[in-house]
């Protein structure tokens, strides 16, 4: 069968490759949130080395957010449905994203990130891949720097990390603040 390329009016400017469209993998529900999203509160280390820090659930291993995610406060959200592709080639994601072509109407939230990485707390098989990267792309706040840039949905990057021969692992998640990220075949894009 041959590897069409989808066309959806949702995303049909915002995720374009140079040779063509992204190919459509699935699609999840977010469930509706009732609380209020503070990313510093929400995303918390707590996991070094192999002890875990905080209570047990969810596994974060490394945070690295640019101020403008860092300092992000979200409201309760409905319910919504996150489209992901994986990248058909090794490429930048500037060649990958137009984000002057339509990114803020398919833009996730770090409530979708959050609700996503509980799926799956401690790198259990899912939709998030555990042997790549995951990406969503998020509106940031302003900031001092926001005014100056041409990028106001940054790209959050969520990585699993397993440790072989130690009974540990974690999520690895941070957000850059340009489009000129190298991404493998193994980087799995989610959309509204």
């Amino acid at each position: 069968m041959e590897n069409k390329l989808e066309k959806k009016e949702k995303t049909s400017s915002g995720i374009i490759l140079k040779t063509g469209m992204i190919p459509r993998i699935g699609s999840c529900i977010i469930a509706a949130t009732n609380y209020i999203l503070v990313c510093r509160e929400k995303f918390v280390r707590n996991v070094e080395h192999g002890n875990t820090l905080s209570t047990p659930g969810l596994k974060i291993m490394t945070i690295s957010f640019c101020e403008e995610i860092w300092n992000k406060i979200e409201k309760p959200q409905e319910p919504t449905e996150l489209t992901f592709y994986d990248l058909p080639i090794n490429t930048l994601l500037s060649q990958v994203i137009n984000p002057g072509g339509g990114l803020e109407k398919i833009a996730s939230t770090m409530s979708d990130v959050w609700a996503m990485m509980n799926k799956q707390p401690n790198g259990e098989e899912g939709n998030l891949l555990t042997s790549g990267w995951n990406m969503f792309f998020v509106e940031g706040v302003e900031s001092e720097d926001y005014s100056r840039r041409d990028l106001k949905h940054f790209p959050i990057i969520l990585v699993w990390q397993s440790y072989k021969t130690v009974d540990y692992g974690g999520w690895h998640i941070f957000s850059d603040d340009s489009l000129n990220i190298y991404c493998s075949v193994a980087t799995r894009v989610f959309l509204r």
